[in-house]
């Protein structure tokens, strides 16, 4: 698996910053949030690439499954959608979406407890 050297900055100094002071925390605590923010923008560039690679029938399933079904309904009429017969195909994509929705739950509680 590829490592994001931003995603390995951020983990490092957050590390780090397990040992520190409150005093070395309110010092450090700009440089934290700009590391931390810096490696959700690189997990954030890497989701979209991953995600553009997909399929348009995986891109509609997941859409689908996600309840962001807006844009999987614009599809033309003759585009078939993934076929019972790929039930690995759709069992991964639910995976994804619930990574996905524990990701965004999991990154706004984080996000609003330890920035404000």
């Amino acid at each position: 698996m590829r490592k994001l050297h931003e995603v390995q900055q951020a983990k490092e100094l957050m590390n780090d910053a397990i040992n520190w002071s409150v005093f070395t925390w309110m010092l450090e605590k700009s440089r934290v949030r700009e590391t931390a923010d810096q490696a959700n923008a690189a997990l954030d560039r890497l989701e979209r690439a991953t995600k553009a690679r997909w399929s348009d029938e995986v891109k509609a399933e997941y859409k689908k499954l996600s309840g962001k079904a807006g844009a999987a309904r614009g599809q033309q009429k003759g585009q078939q959608q993934l076929q019972a017969s790929d039930p690995q195909i759709r069992l991964l994509i639910e995976k994804v979406v619930e990574a996905d929705s524990i990701a965004e739950r999991t990154f706004h509680i984080r996000h609003t407890s330890i920035w404000n």
